[in-house]
């Protein structure tokens, strides 16, 4: 006999439940990927008035003349600060004031500015905005800054006039919002990151990061430099934001020996690399040791400041390498590569872009962290030799030869598996692989031994919305075919958008065999891949 038992739900609870099943509801967001992001061609270099280049030759004009009176004081016989007893930054900052006084930059900047011109000059601080009025604090004060009897950093801090400077580069505004945007792409990239910052104290990065996690999948957030005291100054006020934590850090140095773990970190950012690193290669040899594999690190700065900018930050410890009082030169895209290549990170990322304005460059260089050598695997294409996409299959095999893989083009056929090879299948979604009994069987077969596909669904004629869902029908058996290989990847790309370039096709199929089997970048692999919107998007898990 069955004991039945009625239950009343009152009205409240029934909306309860309703509530927490609502919150609970999941479905799947397709979001950018941070590995194809390059930024936004809206960040183009708008054209210069003729007010704003005159308001910055003033600028560099007054830095000048107050780096060349200083100088002239300090040499002197009576002067009562001696550059000889100068040390540690504050000599780096008057070795290069010195430089920069008897350089051709600065001789052509002041050659036609006349003693009645350079009072002028030193008299328009009023309408020089933040820039003028801290070089006005600080002018008076150099040879006292020089000789650590007065500490520069409340200067910069009061009125919050650092933040203020920083923020009113052009160049570096830019910087930092491809920066952000580029951080909010690698945000869904892996739960719970811990983010390492180098040079905390030199730049408003730290603002631009928290901004680009707002809270997401970011565990911990350590700020540090060589200089503590310097770092806590500067970066007060994220002392007690939750997850961010400071601590000390000299990064030409040995960073195991300092208290940090290998492998720690999945982002790591230097901040005015140039400027800190004593060698760029030791420095991210350094930072790799505290990269997982798959981390990304991101070396951030400026280059060919105006003496303004240049005498300002000069007042910041942490901005001198300890052996140097002027900057590593910007290395060219190819000295990049190789710097990255020999110590254990992939190429340049697409995300790697400078920022030029006249006089000035700032620089944002991002790579990944490799767990080997790159992998050169031949490849074999599959594809209908006698359908529309054979001459895209040529296309695709022209361009593999031209980076040195070498590639053959073959038909759906029964044939000995290669483990060593990676198997590029070309599906015409007007005649798709699973409709086809014979061609389902190869794939099939294929799916159950290879260890390496990468599945591309796309139509001859453009026309790929028609085709959507036999597309997701690939993607239904991609799912099952990698739970019955375990040994296999295989990594699916959609063409969902309508007649894309054929061109940009070719370069999302290269940068997939890239980060997905040529690059050990394990234990994180994407294995979907949709294109439209000419962006390459992947799935993530979201709730409503």
């Amino acid at each position: 006999m069955l004991n039945l038992e009625t239950v009343v739900f009152n009205e409240s609870q029934q909306l309860a439940d309703k509530g927490r099943a609502q919150n609970n509801t999941l479905h799947i967001d397709w979001e950018r990927d941070a590995d194809f992001f390059s930024g936004h061609s809206a960040n183009q270099t708008p054209p210069l008035c003729d007010t704003v280049v005159d308001h910055q030759l003033v600028l560099a004009r007054a830095a000048a003349l107050l780096i060349r009176a200083c100088i002239n004081n300090m040499s002197n016989q009576d002067a009562t600060v001696n550059p000889i007893s100068l040390s540690g930054h504050r000599l780096q900052l008057y070795k290069w004031m010195e430089a920069y006084n008897y350089s051709q930059a600065s001789k052509i900047l002041l050659e036609d500015v006349s003693m009645t011109s350079a009072i002028d000059i030193l008299s328009s601080f009023p309408q020089l905005g933040v820039v003028g009025e801290l070089l006005s604090q600080i002018g008076p004060n150099l040879i006292a800054i020089l000789s650590g009897t007065l500490d520069p950093i409340p200067l910069l801090l009061d009125a919050d006039r650092l933040m203020q400077i920083w923020g009113s580069i052009e160049t570096m505004r830019r910087m930092q919002a491809h920066v952000r945007g580029y951080l909010s792409s690698y945000a869904i990239k892996r739960p719970r990151m811990s983010l390492l910052e180098i040079g905390a104290s030199t730049c408003n990065t730290t603002d631009t990061i928290i901004k680009a996690f707002q809270g997401r999948n970011l565990r911990s957030h350590d700020l540090t430099d060589a200089s503590l005291p310097t770092l806590k100054q500067v970066k007060r006020l994220f002392e007690h934001r939750d997850g961010v934590y400071f601590k000390s850090l000299d990064i030409n140095k040995d960073p195991l020996s300092q208290g940090f773990v290998a492998g720690d970190y999945d982002v790591v950012v230097i901040n005015n690399a140039l400027h800190i690193a004593n060698s760029l290669d030791e420095v991210v040899k350094k930072a790799r040791q505290l990269l997982v594999p798959g981390g990304a690190l991101i070396i951030l700065g400026m280059t060919d400041v105006s003496p303004a900018y240049g005498l300002i930050s000069g007042m910041i410890e942490s901005t001198w390498s300890g052996i140097r009082a002027d900057q590593l030169p910007l290395p060219s895209p190819t000295e990049w590569t190789r710097i990255l290549a020999e110590n254990g990170f992939g190429g340049l990322e697409p995300a790697t872009r400078n920022f030029d304005k006249i006089g000035q460059t700032c620089y944002c260089v991002i790579s990944t962290a490799l767990a080997s050598p790159r992998k050169q695997m031949p490849m074999n294409i599959i594809t209908d030799t006698k359908g529309e996409l054979v001459k895209f299959a040529g296309q695709l095999s022209a361009t593999l030869a031209t980076n040195g893989t070498a590639s053959t083009i073959s038909d759906f056929k029964l044939s000995t598996t290669s483990h060593d090879s990676i198997h590029v299948i070309i599906d015409e979604g007007s005649n798709p692989v699973l409709t086809d009994p014979i061609r389902f069987a190869v794939i099939k077969e294929l799916a159950l031994n290879a260890t390496h596909i990468l599945w591309v669904s796309m139509r001859w004629d453009g026309a790929n919305a028609a085709s959507e869902s036999d597309m997701d029908m690939a993607t239904r058996f991609t799912r099952v075919a990698r739970k019955e290989n375990e040994s296999l990847k295989l990594v699916s790309l959609l063409v969902k958008q309508e007649h894309p370039s054929l061109p940009e096709i070719l370069q999302v199929i290269m940068r997939i065999l890239e980060i997905s089997f040529q690059q050990d970048r394990a234990p994180h692999c994407e294995l979907e891949y949709e294109y439209k919107n000419g962006q390459v998007f992947v799935p993530r898990i979201a709730s409503v």
